[in-house]
């Protein structure tokens, strides 16, 4: 998936459709991303998480601004970023 990194954690979080997609009796504060980096041999770490109730206005922060940018996934450049979307 590609999304235009001035995207804001919130709006990226609705528009690849987490909320639509979790229950509807599932509380803002559990329907969010995570990052995840490759360990090597097979293993995986958890990285930051991003949830729509976390509060310090995080939701407000771009891709950008996280990390997520233009240099992230480009052939030769830096390794993609890999999400799980909560639920």
């Amino acid at each position: 998936m590609h999304a235009p990194t001035n995207m804001t954690l919130a709006e990226f979080i609705e528009q690849v459709g987490a909320v639509e997609k979790a229950p509807s009796s599932t509380p803002r504060d559990q329907i969010g991303v995570v990052e995840v980096l490759e360990g090597g041999n097979g293993t995986w770490h958890k990285g930051t998480a991003f949830m729509l109730g976390d509060g310090g206005g995080r939701m407000r922060q771009t891709l950008q601004e996280v990390g997520w940018d233009n240099d992230r996934g480009e052939a030769g450049r830096g390794k993609p970023v890999i999400l799980v979307f909560l639920p």
